[in-house]
């Protein structure tokens, strides 16, 4: 069984969570920490990408809750692993959602790393002002 598990290669996830939003400073920085741990030592996955934790209102109160931390994850792990993560996660009072998604490793690398102002599209200031011409009426 182990030699299958060698030659299954991992794949690329993606875990979004929502974490209580009456955690302190301190207790905020242990969740974060522990769904690290899972992810790397329980999952022996390899975190690829972090985002910043921010504070949102949610859509409807999870656990009476009206606000949340929400952060994420991208990281790789081997399938059988991912499917842990539910275990792992059940009895975590700090973490009230949750969701796994399987990324396309393609897409993922492939993705821009451009500054915003250059992902803005070009636009030729001749045609701009031919098409303005068009649009507008005379006066």
């Amino acid at each position: 069984m182990e030699l299958e598990n060698s030659s299954q290669e991992k794949r690329l996830y993606e875990i979004g969570f929502i974490l209580d939003p009456d955690l302190g400073g301190k207790d905020l920085l242990n969740a974060l920490a522990l769904l690290k741990e899972i992810i790397t030592q329980k999952l022996e996955g390899n975190i690829l990408e972090a985002g910043k934790l921010k504070k949102v209102n949610l859509a409807y109160p999870i656990k009476k809750k009206e606000k949340g931390y929400f952060g994420y994850f991208v990281f790789e792990t081997l399938p059988e692993k991912a499917s842990e993560l539910k275990d792992h996660l059940k009895y975590e009072s700090s973490v009230l959602r949750y969701i796994l998604i399987k990324r396309n490793r393609k897409l993922f690398e492939k993705k821009e790393v451009l500054p915003q102002e250059e992902r803005k599209e070009k636009i030729d200031e001749e045609a701009l002002e031919k098409r303005l011409e068009e649009i507008l009426p005379e006066s």
